[in-house]
C-alpha cells in the first residue's frame, strides 16, 4: 500500500505552527510546498525540505493525500481552499489537547490549535483558524475562511459570518451576531452586533469602526 502524503502549503510562521502538529500527531511522509518559493527559502524547516508549489506532481494532486493550508490571511488561505477542495482530500488538524465536544459540527479543512474548546452544539464551517487556547462555547455558529486568534473567547449562542478575523484576546458576549468581512482588533470587547463590514477596535472600553 502507498504511503498517503501529507502536503503543507504555506510559507512562514503559520506553516512551522502546522508542521509542529502533524509531527505530535506523528503523520508520516511530510512535504512542505511554498507559494512565494525562493532559492533562500530551500532550507530545512522542522526536517522538511521546502518546495517550489509549481512543483506539486500530478500524482499528488490525488484525493487519497491530505493538504493543509498553512496560510493565517484568510482571503488566501480561502483562495487555496477553492483551488484545490475537489483535487485533494482537506482534512481537520486537530491538535492533542484540543477539547471539541462530540456535539459540535464541524466541516473541513479547519486547524484547531492547542489548548482550544469547542463547547456543545457549535457549528464550524471550513477552513477555519482556531487558535491556540480559544474558547467557543454552546451554540456558537462560525462560518468558513475565519481566524480566531489566540486566546479569544465567545459567549453562547453568537454568530459569526465568513472570512472574519478575531484579533487575539478579543471577548464576544453571548448572543452576538457579527456579519461576514470583518477585523476585530487585538483585545476587541464586542456586546452589540456588527452589522457592517470593516475594521473594529475598542478605545476607551468602547468599538469603534476604523
Amino acid at each position: 500500500m502507498t504511503l498517503k502524503s501529507n502536503l503543507v502549503l504555506g510559507s512562514g510562521g503559520h506553516s512551522r505552527v502546522i508542521l509542529e502538529n502533524l509531527y505530535i500527531l506523528n503523520k508520516k511522509n511530510i512535504r512542505l510546498y511554498d507559494f512565494n518559493f525562493s532559492h533562500k527559502k530551500n532550507n530545512l524547516i522542522f526536517k522538511n525540505k521546502v518546495n517550489d508549489l509549481k512543483k506539486i506532481s500530478k500524482r499528488e494532486i490525488s484525493k487519497k493525500n491530505n493538504i493543509f493550508l498553512a496560510i493565517g490571511d484568510n482571503a488566501l488561505r480561502k483562495k487555496y481552499f477553492i483551488c484545490y477542495r475537489d483535487k485533494i482530500n482537506t482534512p481537520n488538524l486537530i491538535s492533542k489537547n484540543s477539547n471539541i465536544s462530540s456535539l459540535s459540527k464541524v466541516g473541513i479543512a479547519n486547524f484547531f490549535n492547542h489548548f482550544c474548546f469547542i463547547g456543545p452544539n457549535a457549528i464550524i464551517g471550513d477552513n477555519n483558524i482556531i487558535n491556540t487556547k480559544s474558547l467557543i462555547e454552546h451554540d456558537v455558529k462560525i462560518g468558513s475562511h475565519c481566524h480566531i486568534g489566540p486566546d479569544v473567547k465567545i459567549g453562547g449562542g453568537s454568530f459569526i459570518g465568513n472570512n472574519v478575523m478575531c484579533g487575539i484576546g478579543s471577548i464576544l458576549i453571548n448572543n452576538i451576531k457579527i456579519c461576514s468581512n470583518v477585523i476585530l482588533g487585538a483585545g476587541s470587547i464586542v456586546t452589540k452586533n456588527i452589522s457592517k463590514p470593516g475594521t473594529y477596535i475598542t478605545v476607551k472600553n468602547k468599538l469603534r469602526k476604523l
